[in-house]
């Protein structure tokens, strides 16, 4: 299980008696409970002060309500290739799907590389660090950060035994063009928004990792209108825009079809972008991310409930 998902389950907990109680007296949760400082283990008085009913009541409406939920989410249907106990972001090129799992949650890294033509799999242990993964020149790197000295901590690519690549210190590297520059984020310049650059030039801003497609296009999305807005970009040109502040590009099929995952109803999914009409691409709820392994099949991350 993942460590953060009891952060999870209360974010929700607490999004459920907002939505019911009112925020204002859900917040005066706290107030109530300072109080109680004879038997602070007991919730039961402090939330029916704050909310009129008590802890063990509310738990139960709370379960109630997401089960009859969960009756109507769709799980993603396929064969299972892999499973871990940690997310982590699929990467691809034109032959290949990679990226890194970890089946028991305390053990090393595992590299999965998907073979798109014969669709077979092969692993491989060894001192990987957490992170995307990233192909350059047919060797297989991590994005992340780590002591690269005993007094200096570095953002970049790191190899399978976690020494960085030389000249990607400083940066998120997104991938690399067909002539061989880099498309980063540069870590420096990034505090308030982050800074796309290509090789050594500022590009613009996003708000999402950054998919290159074959002709060496970057699609990307930003958020917009204070976070309200959410706008899918292709080289800079907007290509649609809708309410909300979550999405992610996956993959660009022959067509030029774009597909990306963003919430649904119920969970994400994964939806298709083509002739200026965005298409639902599956029916599942619990998509995380997604590669396409051709026009017709699609590698698929999901969680497990």
């Amino acid at each position: 299980m993942q460590g953060d998902i009891y952060y999870q389950i209360g974010g929700f907990y607490n999004l459920f008696l907002a939505q019911r109680y009112g925020l204002k007296n859900i917040n005066s949760y706290f107030k109530y409970k300072s109080q109680d400082w004879y038997f602070p283990i007991f919730t039961n008085s402090s939330m029916k002060d704050s909310v009129g009913v008590d802890f063990e009541d509310t738990l139960s409406a709370f379960s109630e309500y997401y089960a009859s939920l969960a009756q109507r989410l769709v799980l993603a249907e396929g064969e299972p290739i892999a499973s871990s106990q940690f997310y982590a972001n699929m990467s691809h090129d034109k032959d290949e799907i990679f990226f890194l799992i970890n089946e028991k949650g305390y053990t090393k890294e595992t590299l999965l590389v998907f073979n798109k033509k014969n669709e077979s799999v092969s692993v491989d242990r060894d001192s990987w660090m957490s992170g995307k993964v990233i192909k350059v020149d047919d060797k297989y790197y991590t994005q992340g950060s780590n002591h690269i000295s005993p007094i200096s901590i570095k953002q970049g690519l790191f190899d399978d035994e976690a020494f960085i690549k030389e000249g990607s210190e400083g940066k998120m590297i997104q991938g690399y063009l067909s002539d061989g520059r880099c498309v980063y984020f540069d870590v420096k310049s990034s505090y308030d928004y982050p800074q796309l650059y290509v090789d050594t030039e500022y590009y613009d801003y996003a708000n999402s990792s950054v998919i290159i497609d074959k002709n060496d296009n970057l699609y990307y999305f930003k958020n917009e209108n204070k976070g309200k807005k959410r706008t899918l970009y292709k080289n800079k040109k907007p290509l649609f825009t809708y309410n909300g502040f979550y999405g992610i590009v996956s993959d660009v099929d022959s067509s030029g079809a774009v597909y990306f995952v963003a919430n649904s109803e119920l969970g994400t999914t994964l939806y298709r972008y083509k002739d200026a009409k965005v298409t639902r691409a599956s029916k599942a709820d619990n998509i995380l991310d997604a590669r396409l392994i051709n026009d017709k099949e699609v590698l698929v991350g999901g969680g497990r409930f």
